[in-house]
This record gives C-alpha cells, sequence and structure tokens, in this order.
C-alpha cells in the first residue's frame, strides 16, 4: 500500500516538474495595431515598443492583411513589420534577460531577388567572455518560420542588413527589405519560465511525498512495536 502510495505521489511531483519547466513562450504578432483602411500601413522611425519587446532600427512599416497596395513576394494573412536597409534589434521593453526561440521571416515589398542572407546575432547578458551566439538564415520570397537554438540568456539579438543594391531610392532590384512576423521569445535565462500554478504543484508534490515518506516511518514504527 506505501509502495502504491509513493509512486503515485512521485508521478505527480513528476508532472509538477514537467509542467514547472515547460516554456512560457511569448508570440509578436503586430496584429494589436489599427489602420485606418486596408489600403493604408503606419510606420515608426528609430525604435518602438511591441507586446513586450523593443525594436530598435532606422525605419519601420507595418502593412495590415490584404493591402492591394503592397507587392509583397508572397501571401499574408496577418499584420507583419517590414524594415529595410538596416539591422533590426530586440530586446525586452525595459530591459531583462530572454531567450529567443523563433520567428517568421520572407523578403519584403521591392525585394526581387529569390533569396538573401540574413545575418543573426544574440548577445549575452552578464557575459565577460563569448557574449555573443550567431547564425545566418536564408531567407526567401515566401514567409518561413525559423527555429534559433541556443539563443539562450540574452539581452538584445540583432537581425542584420542584407546586401543593398546601388539604386535604393527608387529602390534597384534587391533593397534590403525584411519582413518579421511572430517572433516567439521567453523572459528567463533558459527560456524555461515556471508559471505561478506550477510552483504551487512543485510544492504541493513536494509536501505530499514527505507525508508518505513520515506515514511509512509510523506504520513501521508501529509494527514494530506490536
Amino acid at each position: 500500500m506505501l509502495k502504491r502510495a509513493l509512486t503515485g505521489a512521485v508521478a505527480g511531483l513528476a508532472a509538477s516538474l514537467s509542467l514547472a519547466t515547460a516554456v512560457r513562450a511569448d508570440v509578436v504578432t503586430f496584429d494589436d495595431r489599427t489602420f485606418p483602411g486596408p489600403d493604408t500601413y503606419l510606420t515608426e522611425a528609430n525604435h518602438f515598443d511591441e507586446q513586450g519587446l523593443h525594436f530598435e532600427g532606422m525605419q519601420f512599416y507595418f502593412i495590415p492583411a490584404g493591402n492591394p497596395d503592397v507587392s509583397f513576394p508572397t501571401g499574408y494573412a496577418s499584420t507583419f513589420m517590414e524594415t529595410a536597409q538596416e539591422p533590426v534589434v530586440v530586446s525586452l521593453t525595459g530591459g531583462g534577460v530572454f531567450s529567443f526561440l523563433s520567428l517568421s521571416l520572407g523578403l519584403g515589398d521591392f525585394n526581387m531577388g529569390d533569396a538573401d542572407a540574413v545575418s543573426v546575432v544574440g548577445t549575452k547578458a552578464n557575459c565577460s567572455q563569448d557574449c555573443t551566439v550567431s547564425t545566418t538564415l536564408t531567407v526567401t520570397s515566401v514567409f518561413q518560420t525559423y527555429a534559433l537554438t541556443g539563443f539562450n540568456g540574452l539581452s538584445q539579438i540583432s537581425f542584420g542588413q542584407q546586401q543593398l543594391a546601388a539604386q535604393l531610392f527608387p529602390p534597384g532590384p534587391d533593397s534590403g527589405y525584411l519582413a518579421f512576423d511572430d517572433l516567439s521569445v521567453a523572459a528567463g535565462n533558459g527560456g524555461a519560465i515556471p508559471e505561478p500554478a506550477a510552483w504551487s504543484l512543485m510544492i504541493v508534490g513536494f509536501a505530499g511525498v514527505g507525508a508518505m515518506i513520515r506515514r511509512g516511518r509510523r506504520s513501521a514504527a508501529l509494527a514494530t512495536a506490536a
């Protein structure tokens, strides 16, 4: 009986720990922005905050789904952000440590090439040695989701500029426009942060195991005395 009870308590504790280490990721979609009409767009210069993330760059454009005036190379069903000719630096609004998990990227309006290389560099927080992690993404004219492995414990992450054509305005065949959507991040050093409910389950689990052990000891003591 005691063995079965202990097994159940341990199983409950394991479930609690599993829930506690689940990644609580927030996905930034830009869908909270409102537009005067379907054929309009919004702009931000230098920096802006969006759903808990801070963005730094020169110029940003927000395009609503179905805008008839945007000749984006592929279809899109939600609002996305487009930028041009400069790295985009992303951090948490107000600062802090975070993990960058994934995002969707595509070559934006005015990009006429089939693919381009985009450098990604994460800067580690509270670091004194080997403080960056990097990769290069091959981005095409179709929105794709890119998972970023090992981009944990960051203070910021940058998405580097593409190769620029000589003719910028009006845009040349490859002017470095890049479209962003569905940025998935998790606050914390490792990307795994316990929910408040998970902490409660963990405490209950530990308490249950402790109670079962104490009950077993009392039962054994009574059996010996008898």
